[in-house]
């Protein structure tokens, strides 16, 4: 189960969920590659659907009704909708939120979906991660009418290889840190991801490991903290203020027994972060 869907699962004590895990579309998408420059490239759709009532008349009846949505439907409707040849991802998240849309109005306008999540995985938009994914979450009133939209820029899994740890032997060759990282923008529009925003987005990776393969810090605490001020510096059109930011950083060959310890911020961008670390600073030289 992805961090998304165990999120919706646990949003709240008592709740009927949908999932439909990693879709493949007929045709490619356009967005940035590893390299920065708008090409087409594989896409998978993921959505997580939270119902406002649950489906207890389906499950009561062993079959499907309007309290619940038929998911192989759900599946070929978007595949439908994203059927034409290489479309962007604003294109993917609209024709994705209207296949679930059409799906959730039943008999007599009642909308049985209370919130949606929507993610494109790109397995070939990151060049040292796992993947990039563009996730768009969707709260909607009795109606059907959105009433708030997220957006969520991620990357997965980027292995930087780092001068880091407090140990002698530590310090005499750098170790793999596998880095992930969100952006998380609220109050979005329905095409919030402009071209330019969207080629800013796809350009933090970069930055991330110019930042992270120079440090040779002893402790992933201070690591996190650093990196978090050095993007809001390099990149405020990214980090702007209201930002929603995480980052989570693995250390895999730090402890034989254990898969990896791991540390992680989140973070909302204030706007003051950069100027106060700088203010600190200059009052430590005096």
């Amino acid at each position: 189960m992805s961090d998304l869907a165990a999120h919706f699962s646990a949003a709240a004590t008592s709740a009927d969920c949908i999932h439909v895990k990693n879709i493949q579309l007929s045709s490619p998408v356009s967005a940035p590659d590893v390299w920065g420059n708008l090409k087409e490239q594989p896409a998978l759709v993921s959505v997580h659907l939270s119902l406002t009532k649950g489906f207890s008349t389906a499950s009561d009846a062993d079959k499907l009704d309007d309290s619940t949505i038929h998911y192989g439907n759900l599946t070929k409707r978007i595949r439908s909708n994203c059927g034409q040849d290489c479309i962007t991802l604003d294109q993917v998240l609209a024709a994705t939120e209207s296949a679930i849309h059409g799906l959730a109005l039943k008999a007599n306008d009642n909308f049985i979906v209370a919130r949606s999540a929507v993610e494109v995985h790109l397995p070939k938009a990151s060049m040292l991660g796992t993947e990039v994914v563009i996730t768009s979450t969707t709260s909607y009133d009795q109606t059907g009418k959105s009433c708030d939209v997220t957006r969520i820029f991620s990357v997965k899994d980027v292995t930087i290889p780092t001068l880091i740890g407090v140990n002698a032997y530590e310090r005499t060759m750098k170790q793999p840190l596998v880095v992930s990282f969100t952006l998380q923008y609220t109050h979005c529009s329905s095409s919030s991801f402009d071209e330019r925003h969207q080629k800013a987005l796809f350009d933090v990776e970069k930055t991330l490991v110019q930042i992270i393969q120079d440090t040779t810090y002893e402790t992933l605490e201070t690591l996190v903290e650093f990196v978090y001020m050095q993007l809001i510096q390099r990149l405020p059109e990214v980090l702007s203020p209201g930002t929603k930011f995480s980052l989570r950083v693995e250390k895999p060959r730090a402890i034989a027994m254990a898969d990896a310890p791991i540390i992680e911020i989140m973070r909302t961008v204030s706007g003051n972060e950069a100027s106060n670390k700088q203010d600190a600073a200059a009052a430590s030289s005096d």
